[in-house]
């Protein structure tokens, strides 16, 4: 489920002469939300305790807030996944946010792969360093 179009001060009374009930919602609920799918073998291992994954985002349109959600949904489903890396050299100039390349027999690094910085070591004994990313 996303989230959108926040209403950060939702109210609990409405006009008496309001009709139309989707308007109403607008004024009444904090957020407006996009449903995404719902995975049919989660539900059934876990019927009511099946818990819904929900992203707030600062979209306020509708049909953006629908397509954004299948982006997130791909996210999700293949989160970014955390390695350590330790280096002999110190990696000089090698800093958090900067990418590197790893080639390993670990699979998906066969052929090389690109991985995020987002920590470091400066000194381990021995004088290399251990790099942390994220692919």
């Amino acid at each position: 489920m996303l989230r959108y179009a926040e209403n950060p001060n939702p109210v609990t009374q409405t006009a008496y002469d309001a009709t139309d009930s989707a308007n109403v919602a607008l004024w009444t609920k904090q957020w407006r939300e996009v449903a995404g799918e719902t995975d049919a073998g989660i539900v059934a291992a876990y019927g009511k305790g099946a818990k819904v994954a929900t992203v707030e985002t600062a979209l306020t349109v509708a049909v953006e807030a629908a397509a954004e959600l299948s982006e997130w949904q791909a996210e999700k489903q293949d989160p970014p996944q955390p390695y350590e890396v330790k280096v002999r050299d110190g990696a000089p100039g090698l800093w958090i946010g900067d990418g590197f390349s790893v080639t390993d027999d670990i699979a998906g690094f066969e052929v090389g792969a690109t991985l995020v910085c987002t920590g470091r070591t400066n000194r381990d004994r021995g004088g290399g360093a251990t790099l942390y990313g994220e692919r």
